[in-house]
């Protein structure tokens, strides 16, 4: 049998109705549900009421409520012309989705900055104004169900009338705009970062920006960084070394920036320290390397010195100061050998007298007939500290894994009345550059003519 069910129905509180809960009475059956097959949902203005129907639930579809909030992104405490700016959504509402049959859903944002840029996608969305003014931000927000809510609100974009970039506007920021006052685009003396609205003239206006900030802080400090890959050295005389400097704007510095360098104590034998360029063009927010070439030579005086860098901008400065330990070259004499009973291996006792470790890379066994054996990868090679003695076990033929032997067959085996000729290759291991290498290391030659002890 079917029931009809017609009423008012009020709803109190925020006037927010969602849900309508019917059941009716049947006295044979006890309580049943509504089933509804033809129905409408009217407000007091006999409007009719977007909803969903189910048997006993009419679920009304209310639209979002738009809002949202503006901050920088960086430090600063504005919202400032050219800074990022954040603009978050996220305190929007879908007053209905908790009760949706279908679960709840997240809205979707389009962002319109008020400033001829394309619309921005996401309740979430960072932009920045390229020029000072009021602008009118609105966001759209929509359920799942289509329907869509609105906010507007204005904001204003100041000029960072900081000069030079220290974070407070004070005597200096206005001194400098004032010494270009009447100059304008074409003139020798106009600099575009004293116009401060940018209008192709420095005049009262941007007078006015300054001076109406005076004494405020919490503006971006607009610097570079200075740092370098390594922090000592240690360099044998006859030698190079190349570090890398790293230049790098902070909060969208931009400009030149021009270093130097100073070797302390300046005596006649001291390193010699050269910059592949003196003069470097930042952009904005980037970094880029410097390399810096530290060269001795055999006359350089072993002693401690210390290689200063400076960089300096139109308004900031830094330096570093590297200490360098000049060191003679590795020093290796033999001081006994023996040979195998296998004839194919010859040890060496080797003592390194020089003032860095040194480790081997290769080493070069000759006949008196000119036979060569090679091992090109001595990676197994002890690594000698100063002043110390290690063992070099010299293989040839199977003991030789991985050489390269000597063309027609010659010199197979050790012969007793015999002399050889044994070369190593060393790396002289200094100090590290970067945390994840090792040690730096560079090759030396030395060689030793062996006699058997038969």
């Amino acid at each position: 049998m079917a029931e009809t069910l017609e009423g008012n129905i009020s709803a109190n509180g925020d006037g927010h109705l969602l849900i309508l809960t019917f059941t009716i009475n049947n006295n044979a059956s006890g309580a049943s549900p509504l089933h509804v097959n033809n129905d409408s949902l009217i407000d007091s203005n006999f409007a009719d009421i977007p909803h969903t129907t189910i048997d006993g639930v009419f679920y009304v579809d209310l639209p979002p409520i738009a809002s949202f909030r503006v901050y920088p992104q960086g430090a600063e405490r504005q919202l400032l012309q050219g800074r990022a700016l954040v603009f978050n959504a996220s305190s929007s509402k879908d007053l209905d989705s908790p009760y949706d049959p279908n679960g709840p859903s997240a809205l979707a944002c389009t962002w319109n900055f008020g400033d001829g840029s394309p619309p921005s996608i996401g309740c979430l969305s960072i932009h920045t104004y390229s020029a000072m003014g009021n602008y009118n931000v609105t966001v759209s927000v929509m359920d799942k169900e289509g329907s869509t809510g609105t906010t507007t609100v204005s904001i204003a974009i100041l000029i960072n009338p900081d000069i030079d970039g220290d974070g407070c506007i004070d005597i200096r920021d206005i001194a400098r705009v004032a010494f270009r006052f009447g100059t304008r685009v074409g003139d020798a003396l106009y600099d575009s970062l004293y116009d401060l609205n940018k209008d192709g003239t420095v005049d009262i206006i941007d007078l006015v920006v300054a001076a109406s900030s005076y004494g405020k802080c919490g503006y971006p400090i607009i610097d570079f960084s200075l740092a370098s890959n390594a922090t000592s050295l240690t360099i044998v005389q006859s030698s190079n070394r190349t570090i890398i400097l790293a230049l790098s704007g902070m909060n969208g510095f931009s400009g030149n920036i021009t270093l130097t360098t100073m070797i302390s104590p300046s005596i006649s034998n001291a390193p010699i320290a050269s910059l592949n360029q003196t003069t470097v063009s930042l952009p904005v927010s980037s970094t880029k390397g410097v390399l810096l070439s530290l060269t001795t030579y055999s006359s350089t005086m072993i002693a401690n010195f210390t290689v200063s860098i400076t960089a300096s901008s139109q308004f900031h400065s830094h330096a570093l100061a590297i200490p360098i330990q000049i060191s003679k070259p590795e020093t290796l004499h033999l001081e006994v050998y023996s040979f195998n009973s296998n004839n194919l291996n010859v040890s060496l006792s080797i003592r390194n007298a020089g003032s860095v470790s040194t480790s081997f890379t290769t080493y070069y066994i000759t006949d008196a007939s000119g036979n060569t054996w090679t091992q090109p990868t001595y990676t197994f090679g002890p690594l000698i500290q100063p002043n110390a003695v290690a063992v070099l076990n010299i293989g040839i033929g199977a003991s030789c894994g991985g050489c390269t032997a000597p063309a027609g067959g010659a010199f197979t085996s050790f012969v007793t009345g015999n002399s050889y000729t044994v070369k190593v290759v060393t790396m002289v291991c200094q100090a590290p550059l970067l945390q994840w290498v090792s040690r730096w290391c560079s090759k030396a030659t030395h060689s030793q003519t062996e006699h058997t002890q038969y």
